[in-house]
């Protein structure tokens, strides 16, 4: 009996020492894994890049001295052009009755007569509604002077580094002022037309057309067109010609053949000038693309006129 108690302690020692030897082997990798996480609770987390403090800059932040500073200044610049323009609205509408009254003045009224030396000279009634015509030419410019004091007040801010923040705002008013500047342009170059000071208003249509985009193609050909027709006004036959042949021939070949009233008018300057075959040559033009029961004044007789100082040949 005591033999077989012995055998059984044996056997329960044996089983219990392996298990024993296991347990202290695992010991040491149960503690270095939880040596990181332990290093992970000690060393905060980066944090993410979202609350991370952005770096100093220059910009002229609307909570900054400079940047309270130009956003008052641009705010000025905007109550001003709101200010100036609501004054043209005003100006445009006495502008509009002063050249009605101009128009009342000359009535059906001839423009000019002929002195004792055959020169032109202006009527009374002509010279009359000069002189309004011209009063409302000065108040145009005065306006436009104004804008342009305006303009560059935009363009002094824009040139300043720190207002790149309101760069669009600054580029707006830049574009607004341009283009009210060329309205006016436009009118006073229209005025000076109608009060017959057809040179003036060459030089002041080439000032728009020189301030246009090519993009705009067709207001610049409209412009091109009251150019040419002041040069022609003012006796400059050859430098209207010059300005009809150029939008005729930037036309597409397909539509030259409806601009009946344009290859009138530059056969009437050839002829003008005195290049009948030219004119000869446009004048038939006309006639061939003339539609059935479209006829032109005096376009025989014109033909005629030309093959007649060529010495009777063209036909």
């Amino acid at each position: 009996m005591r033999c077989l108690s012995a055998i059984l302690i044996l056997c329960i020692t044996a089983c219990l020492v392996p298990y024993a030897w296991g347990a202290a082997a695992k010991a040491p990798a149960r503690k270095a894994a939880a040596a990181p996480a332990e290093k992970a609770a000690e060393e905060p987390a980066e944090k993410p890049e979202a609350e991370k403090t952005p770096p100093e800059t220059t910009k002229p932040s609307a909570t900054t001295e400079a940047g309270e500073r130009l956003e008052k200044q641009v705010a000025e610049l905007e109550e001003k052009l709101m200010t100036l323009t609501q004054y043209e609205m005003d100006l445009q509408l006495a502008i509009s009755k002063a050249v009605m009254k101009a128009t009342e003045a000359l009535g059906n009224k001839p423009k000019f007569k002929l002195d004792k030396d055959n020169e032109r000279k202006p009527t009374p009634e002509m010279r009359e509604q000069q002189k309004i015509l011209r009063a409302c030419v000065q108040q145009i410019q005065a306006l436009d002077a104004r804008y342009s004091q305006l303009m560059s007040a935009v363009r002094t801010l824009q040139r300043d580094r720190a207002a790149a923040e309101l760069k669009q705002r600054l580029d707006r008013l830049d574009q607004q002022i341009q283009t009210k500047h060329r309205v006016n342009l436009t009118k006073i170059g229209d005025l000076q037309t109608e009060a017959c000071d057809f040179k003036l208003a060459v030089g002041t249509y080439t000032g728009v057309l020189a301030s246009l985009p090519e993009s705009d193609k067709q207001e610049r050909e409209n412009l091109k067109y009251k150019i040419a027709g002041a040069h022609e006004n003012s006796g400059d036959y050859r430098q209207a010609l010059t300005v009809y042949k150029e939008l005729y021939d930037a036309m597409p070949a397909s539509e030259r053949a409806a601009q009946l009233n344009l290859m009138l008018r530059m056969a009437s300057l050839y002829e003008r000038n005195s290049d009948y075959k030219k004119a000869l040559e446009l004048y038939q033009e006309v006639k061939r693309n003339l539609r059935q029961g479209q006829t032109v004044g005096g376009l025989e007789t014109s033909i005629i006129r030309c093959e007649s100082k060529l010495g009777g040949k063209g036909r």
